[in-house]
């Protein structure tokens, strides 16, 4: 991913989603490892991704769902890691200006894909075996996004 300044990451967002951004801490972020920018609210009940792979960045606001009851192991439907109890949540972004309108993904709660598929991190959960290479990992992930981003702005995305 290219490096991003906070101006540039506000910038990927709508007119009426800045209003709702935070941004982070981008000291000591590790651009070259990442295939999207993702962080989470201080409050955790909304995150931000910001993919911006050979084309002008696109800004994501999603809304993280609660989580009840026992949790199963999920896989993450964007980089395919599987977390035990909550480390994967159901994430939703608002399709347009309408609010009953959502797209939701279930996603690593961390929103650190790109470390997973890399093997920067691991969940201490038995993996499924793969026979791909770390470059077709993140570029499956890198389509995963891609897809997400599609259904919530249009087939016409500048993705």
């Amino acid at each position: 991913m290219e490096s991003m300044t906070a101006a540039t990451i506000l910038a990927a967002f709508t007119r009426r989603q800045r209003r709702y951004v935070v941004l982070p801490d981008l000291g000591g972020v590790d651009w070259e490892r990442l295939d999207y920018l993702g962080w989470a609210h201080a409050s955790g009940h909304m995150a931000y991704v910001v993919y911006n792979h050979e084309r002008p960045a696109v800004g994501l606001v999603l809304r993280r769902t609660k989580l009840t009851g026992a949790q199963r192991p999920k896989l993450c439907s964007w980089c395919l890691t599987t977390h035990q109890g909550c480390g994967v949540n159901l994430f939703t972004a608002q399709i347009g200006d309408n609010a009953a309108r959502v797209h939701g993904d279930y996603v690593c709660n961390d929103l650190r894909c790109s470390a997973y598929v890399r093997g920067l991190l691991r969940t201490g959960v038995g993996q499924m075996r793969e026979t791909i290479t770390v470059g077709e990992r993140v570029a499956r992930l890198r389509t995963n996004v891609e897809r997400f981003i599609r259904s919530v702005y249009g087939e016409g995305a500048q993705v």
